[in-house]
């Protein structure tokens, strides 16, 4: 909590004490002090959030006792003193399970920009659903290696429009980003990385990686895709479940095009600001989380200018699941355990196919490290959304279904790894924390695969999802292992 915050609610809380166990009239520095925590209350009315309502309206209720009270003499009625004080402690401990957080401090060498662009692809016709718009509305925010010094107001890691009303404080959470910085002048051109969200979310999810790659020369292009489908469940238990979501997958992937497509207008110096000229589309990679990392999958797969890709404890879907994928990459796993045997033999057909499925996917990315090679990482005493910036929303694990591992720690174990991947396939610079089966860290087990031979790019892709879809057999449609746990998780949970 801010100091002002604490600071009006240390004074209502001393004046209440006290008129709770005096036995004598009201005293004037108790009215001081009610009228000093109001005070307090409105110089924190620009950053106001939801947690600190009952502080305020405790305060409101004890300032208008003071000034408008029926004697001079009389005390606050117990019941009334009472319901203040828990008022107020209930802000304290909503403050508490609730912070406006502050991001971990970026670690690299350069100072960081941001810019949001709206950019609307128009679908074709068979891929829009009966009675669904064919505009696409992409949010695309550009984080960027920034000149130092550079001065502009600092970005909020969310905007408040467009989320639930408990989750809107988060636009008080300050980011690194100067808006509008100037691009630094240490480097002509940057690598870009491209990410795409979890299934039904927003582009801010992994914030922590952003500023991270951006202050270590990387320009990152998050994508903010619309609803991917109005069912909060993500659920793969039958035949027509997998389909829809290699549909939703499809779409997704030409988005990820269409960026691409209007990166290079901006290295055209088309559009787009202080990034017009200094984009290195030579030099391109891609990662996602959950459903993000198919869509990395399927677009490197689709598009040869992704160069190297990661996808962090997704799902496969599309015609990469089948067809394996030839630039390098990166597969990240939570320590979520695989299917049982209870699972597997279920009465229940859903959690039976479910688990197959699973356990399928999981053995089919096993193949593809042996055969194609590429990296295994498993982050050990994470969850799924250990993936992204969600543990740092609350200290209590289950508010952020986040598993046991310190997300401070987690964070900076992913983004070493991060990191290193990306300085290597896309700078090409020797990292040793990507060779040998063994990690330095102590959260993570690694693992390097080299390819037998060197393996030649799979054959273009079929030009359209209904000729690809017919390329691969359906008993081989499957994704790896995904937190069963999964929901719309963008908002803090209420």
């Amino acid at each position: 909590m801010k100091p002002f915050e604490l600071a009006f609610i240390f004074a209502d809380l001393l004046v209440l004490a006290a008129s709770l166990l005096s036995a004598r009239a009201w005293r004037r520095w108790m009215s001081a002090a009610s009228v000093a925590a109001l005070l307090f209350a409105a110089a924190q009315f620009h950053a106001v959030h939801w947690q600190m309502y009952p502080a305020y309206a405790a305060a409101a209720a004890l300032c208008a006792w003071t000034c408008f009270r029926f004697s001079p003499r009389r005390r606050l009625p117990l019941a009334a003193n009472l319901v203040s004080i828990f008022l107020l402690l209930a802000s304290l401990g909503l403050g508490f399970l609730f912070p406006v957080f502050s991001l971990p401090r970026p670690t690299g060498p350069f100072a960081i920009g941001t810019i949001t662009r709206q950019w609307v692809r128009i679908a074709p016709p068979a891929e829009v659903a009966a009675g669904s718009s064919r505009d696409r509305r992409l949010t695309v925010q550009f984080w960027y290696p920034a000149a130092p010094g550079a001065k502009g107001k600092l970005a909020p890691y969310r905007t408040g429009d467009g989320f639930a009303f408990h989750a809107r404080y988060l636009s008080l959470v300050a980011t690194h980003a100067r808006i509008g910085a100037p691009v630094s002048a240490s480097q002509p051109l940057y690598p870009v990385v491209l990410f795409s969200p979890m299934w039904n979310s927003g582009r801010s999810q992994n914030t922590v990686q952003f500023e991270m790659l951006a202050s270590n020369g990387f320009v990152v292009a998050a994508i903010e895709h619309p609803l991917d489908s109005n069912d909060p469940h993500f659920d793969y238990s039958s035949d027509e479940k997998l389909r829809e979501k290699d549909r939703q997958l499809d779409r997704r992937a030409a988005d990820a095009r269409f960026v691409l497509g209007q990166l290079e207008h901006i290295a055209d110096k088309l559009t787009l600001g202080p990034l017009a000229g200094r984009l290195d589309l030579s030099r391109i990679g891609f990662f996602g989380h959950s459903f993000g990392g198919a869509t990395a999958e399927e677009t490197c797969w689709l598009d040869s200018r992704c160069k190297a890709g990661v996808n962090m404890d997704g799902t496969q879907f599309g015609g990469v699941a089948a067809a394996g994928i030839a630039q390098p990459f990166m597969f990240m796993f939570s320590d979520s355990p695989l299917p049982s045997a209870a699972e597997l033999d279920s009465a229940n057909p859903s959690v039976r196919y479910t688990a197959e499925v699973d356990q399928r996917d999981y053995k089919r990315i096993a193949e593809s490290l042996a055969r194609r090679g590429g990296y295994r990482l498993t982050l050990h005493g994470s969850s799924h959304l250990n993936y992204t910036d969600r543990p740092l929303f609350s200290p209590w694990r289950r508010l952020t279904d986040s598993g046991p591992l310190d997300a401070r720690l987690a964070e900076r174990e992913i983004n070493a790894y991060l990191l290193a991947f990306f300085e290597k396939y896309l700078n090409g610079k020797p990292e040793p924390l990507l060779q040998g089966s063994s990690s330095p860290y102590t959260a993570v087990s690694f693992r390097s695969f080299s390819p037998p031979v060197r393996a030649a790019r799979v054959a273009d892709p079929p030009a359209s999802p209904a000729a690809r879809a017919s390329t691969r057999a359906p008993a081989q449609r499957s994704l790896p292992r995904i937190h069963r746990r999964q929901t719309l998780s963008y908002p803090v949970p209420s």
